[in-house]
């Protein structure tokens, strides 16, 4: 791990909150669709309103928080939004024990909120705390720890019972503040900007910011087409489960469990296939690996016949086909992993450094756009008809169309010329 006693605390922190948010976030949902909680909007609908409360305050804050953490010392900053999480997390544990459908959707708020503000915070610190040459490798590491975290989150988050749930989100938060205040300093590199606060000016100004910057402009897009892809797969695996693999929800489970191991694996190892060398080179041939991979995974899912009754785990595994499935998707999300991580670092090291904070919120604030956009473009495929299966192959052509564009730009030199100018500015 790139310089431990710097490094590490960050590390941790990053892990613990990943971690946390995701338990909080699927203990609840599960409340909510299973138990004693209800809806009056229905199972289906009410994971997707949770779901848009969470991430509502990426498009809300993430200019405030950018702002913030130019302007302030960003450990310090950490610190504070870690204080805040066990007090959001006391209220969430007051949610599950009430049942109470609207504390549950203000914790989430609420939980959206401070991811929102340290969001910008995780990556714009790294350069500050590592060498110039760790920068790609910790990004790497901050990527594959947060999907690690994200899964084991959802999992345990699924299975414990509300009582076990309660004490763990207060548990862990308590934890993240306790490694957060062994964080280094990181004060601002420049005097920041005066606090604006005005939530839609201040979005408006960052990303406008980073479209007069082509190569950051380049770097957010295909981060934020990561996620676009990212959040159509964590969607549609569970539908594929059910409606074209006639599995039971633990396969599903089985799925989402592969792809954050994948996106981990692809992420700890991008910098030992970029050879520490901060660049986009990688970004053709990760995006068509993706696209092969994903279509690969269709074709493995046609070949099963969904009879019989409700395919049990052990039942699935049976299956030599299956294997096929689960390697595919490990190879999607594997690639996905090298894709994303050099074009983070790009925006680390692309920009001003006093501003970096902003550029990173801004890629946040075009990423949540991408998540929100791509997930109603399949619900509008789903609507005219097509599967799960048809909607996977729909993105695997244009991730194909991506890597095209990107082979156009590497090839012709453009990237690297615009890069390096940028550098040398």
């Amino acid at each position: 791990m790139p310089t431990g006693r710097r490094f590490g605390p960050l590390f941790l922190t990053q892990s613990l909150s990943a971690f946390n948010g995701n338990l909080c976030k699927t203990a609840m949902l599960f409340l909510l669709t299973f138990g004693a909680a209800g809806s009056p909007f229905g199972r289906g609908p009410m994971v997707s309103i949770a779901a848009a409360v969470f991430v509502a305050p990426f498009f809300l804050f993430s200019g405030i928080a950018g702002q913030l953490a130019d302007s302030y010392d960003k450990a310090r900053m950490t610190r504070i939004i870690k204080a805040c999480e066990i007090a959001v997390m006391a209220v969430g544990a007051v949610a599950l024990l009430l049942v109470s459908l609207p504390l549950i959707l203000a914790t989430l708020f609420m939980a959206g909120t401070l991811s929102a503000f340290f969001g910008p915070i995780k990556y714009a610190i790294i350069p500050q705390h590592v060498r110039p040459h760790e920068i790609l490798p910790a990004t790497g590491f901050v990527e594959a720890g947060t999907f690690v975290a994200i899964l084991l989150g959802q999992v345990i988050g699924g299975l414990i019972p509300v009582p076990a749930a309660m004490a763990a989100i207060l548990g862990v938060a308590v934890l993240g503040f306790a490694a957060s205040t062994r964080i280094p300093p990181a004060p601002a590199i420049a005097p920041g900007p005066r606090p604006r606060l005005s939530v839609f000016a201040e979005t408006w100004r960052i990303i406008a910011a980073v479209a007069t910057n082509r190569p950051l402009l380049l770097a957010t897009l295909g981060i934020s087409w990561f996620w676009g892809v990212g959040a159509v797969f964590t969607s549609q695996l569970i539908v594929m489960v059910e409606a074209e693999l006639n599995a039971v929800p633990a396969v599903a489970t089985l799925f989402l469990a592969m792809f954050s191991i994948g996106i981990a694996l692809g992420s700890a190892f991008s910098s030992r296939l970029a050879k520490g060398e901060i660049s986009p080179r990688l970004a053709p041939a990760a995006s068509a690996a993706m696209s092969i991979a994903t279509l690969y995974l269709v074709g493995a899912v046609h070949a099963v016949a969904a009879e019989g009754g409700p395919r049990s785990v052990a039942r699935f595994l049976a299956d030599p086909a299956s294997w096929h499935m689960m390697a595919a998707l490990l190879a999607v999300a594997t690639a996905g992993g090298v894709f994303v991580v050099p074009l983070y670092a790009l925006l680390q090291t692309l920009g001003d450094p006093a501003r970096r904070s902003r550029d990173v919120a801004a890629s946040n604030i075009v990423g949540a756009v991408f998540m929100v956009g791509a997930t109603a473009g399949a619900a509008g495929l789903q609507a005219l008809g097509l599967t799960a299966t048809d909607i996977f192959t729909v993105v695997a052509f244009l991730g194909l169309a991506v890597a095209a564009y990107a082979l156009s730009l590497d090839s012709a030199g453009r990237v690297t010329r615009l890069f390096e100018q940028w550098r040398r500015q």
